[in-house]
Order: C-alpha cells, then sequence, then structure tokens
C-alpha cells in the first residue's frame, strides 16, 4: 500500500508502513476499471450518510455506460449485508440506456450490501464512493469501489492477505474537526451457494486471540466495521494497523476501507485490495 502520513496534531502524528510502489499503482489501475456487465456486484461497506463515529459523510453508488451503438436494457437491485443476494434485493433502476447513456444507481443505498447490476455486455460499470461532510456531501474526494463479476476475486480455499487496515485515536473531541482514521473489513460471498470463511489476525493476537469465521450467503457481503477499534482499550496505542489473513470455501473477494477524518475536513478513504498468489 502506499505510504500514508497523518497530518493531525502531535501526539498522532505517524507514519504508516510503506509498500512497493509498482504493485500499488498496479492494484489501482486495476480497481479503476470498468466492469463489463452481465452481472457486476460493488460492494458497499458504509451505507449514505453521516458515520457519527468519524464525523465523515460518505454516498457509494454504481455508474453505468451503455458503450454499445443500440439502446439496452439494465437493472441494479441494492443487497443488504447478511442477505441471500439471490432471493432479496431491493430495486435501485430498471430502465434503457440509449447509445453511450449514462445512469447512476444510488437510492437506498442506506446501509453495508452490495449494488448488483444486470444488463447486456456491452454496459460497463464502475463504483465510486464521494466522501465528505454535513447532511448533504460536501464533497471533499471520490474513491473507486470494487466492480466484480463471478470469477473475478479468490478461489474456494485460498487464502488472501488484506493489507493496513488501521485504527487511528482520535484526538479530544473526536468527531469533525478533530482527526482519527478507522478501517472496516468486508468479505463478498461471489458464489451461489452459502460460504463459510475464516479471519486471522496473527499481527494483534492480543486484540485477535481466536480465528473469526463467519457464515456469509449466496451472493452477499459480510461486513465488519471498525475492525481493530470495537476491540481496542482506553490504554491502547494511538496507532494500530493489522493485516488479516482471510480464506473462503466458495469464491470470495476480500476488501478493507480506511476511513480518515482531517482536523481540516479533508476527508478521504483508502481501498486496500487483496493480496495477489503468482499461481494462476
Amino acid at each position: 500500500m502506499p505510504t500514508a502520513s497523518w497530518r493531525g496534531p502531535e501526539p498522532v502524528a505517524r507514519r504508516l508502513p510503506s509498500f512497493g510502489w509498482s504493485v500499488v499503482l498496479a492494484a489501482m489501475w486495476l480497481a479503476a476499471q470498468p466492469a463489463v456487465a452481465g452481472e457486476v456486484v460493488i460492494p458497499v461497506l458504509r451505507g449514505a450518510g453521516l458515520q457519527n463515529d468519524l464525523g465523515v459523510t460518505v454516498e457509494p453508488s454504481a455508474r453505468i455506460t451503455n458503450l454499445g451503438g443500440v439502446a439496452r436494457r439494465v437493472a441494479a437491485r441494492f443487497v443488504a449485508a447478511g442477505m441471500d443476494g439471490t432471493k432479496s434485493g431491493v430495486a435501485l433502476l430498471s430502465r434503457t440506456l440509449p447509445p453511450s447513456g449514462l445512469a447512476q444507481a444510488d437510492d437506498a443505498v442506506a446501509a453495508p450490501g452490495l449494488i448488483v447490476v444486470s444488463g447486456a455486455p456491452q454496459m460497463t460499470v464502475n463504483g465510486q464512493m464521494a466522501v465528505g461532510w454535513g447532511s448533504h456531501v460536501q464533497v471533499s474526494g471520490f474513491t473507486v469501489l470494487p466492480a466484480l463479476r463471478a470469477s473475478d476475486g479468490a478461489r474456494p480455499g485460498q487464502s488472501v492477505i488484506v493489507p493496513g487496515i488501521l485504527w487511528l485515536r482520535f484526538v479530544a473531541g473526536g468527531g469533525v474537526g478533530s482527526g482519527g482514521a478507522v478501517g472496516d473489513l468486508g468479505v463478498v460471498n461471489l458464489a451461489r451457494t452459502g460460504a463459510r470463511c475464516t479471519i486471522e489476525v496473527a499481527d494483534e493476537p492480543g486484540l485477535f486471540p481466536d480465528p473469526i469465521v463467519l457464515e456469509v450467503p449466496p451472493l452477499s457481503l459480510a461486513a465488519l466495521p471498525d475492525l481493530i477499534g470495537a476491540r481496542v482499550g482506553a490504554d491502547a496505542r494511538n496507532l494500530i494497523v493489522v493485516s488479516p489473513r482471510v480464506r473462503c470455501d466458495r469464491q470470495f473477494y476480500a476488501f478493507a476501507i480506511d476511513f480518515f477524518a482531517e482536523a481540516d475536513l479533508s476527508h478521504r478513504a483508502q481501498v486496500l485490495t487483496p493480496s495477489v498468489g503468482l499461481a494462476p
């Protein structure tokens, strides 16, 4: 992951670990490429609105473009985290897009879950999340969200590492104007049957003495908000960084988002993509 530095007041300021820039730039390029419909899912770890634990406001969405030469149908629905995506979902849109037409699916995305987009293969889908402050999202930046097909992600039984999930203690006062950071972890079951997933956090055994075991319904998201903060005590260090190892018995995708609440309101978020094995 790229080097990230905290710009808040001492003693919060701290430098995070850095990794090879070539790996980071390659991962960022791949994440920014649109996925082609049939069916694409966009995982959402924070629903639209003010995040009270951060003082940060987010607004996730899927942007759909018809790159074909004739009008095409497209549909999108939202599947809340922990629900069976083969049986449930709230309709977000269903319409015909003209050539070069653009649609945005974001209504009803008020909680963690999956935006599921289906349509002709001439459609492309991008996931994004606006980050800012205020009840109507005074935007300070955008973050690209993963756009996933059923064949993406890790194979059943394969392990991946999600590097750099962090927790940074808020300065006195908390909320907007103070500064701090939290990291959310998400595991997407891309299969049409239920999955059993195991998460191990070996670099902080005091906080995570036992593996986390999840039962994830078909085509669904398991969301673990503020992975570290839910476990820290009052005497915790200012900065904690973990890199969980995730394994599922079905096709899956594990990722994380670090949310930064900046003292100057330039709030931001960073998507952490999983490690990639060298085996084909």
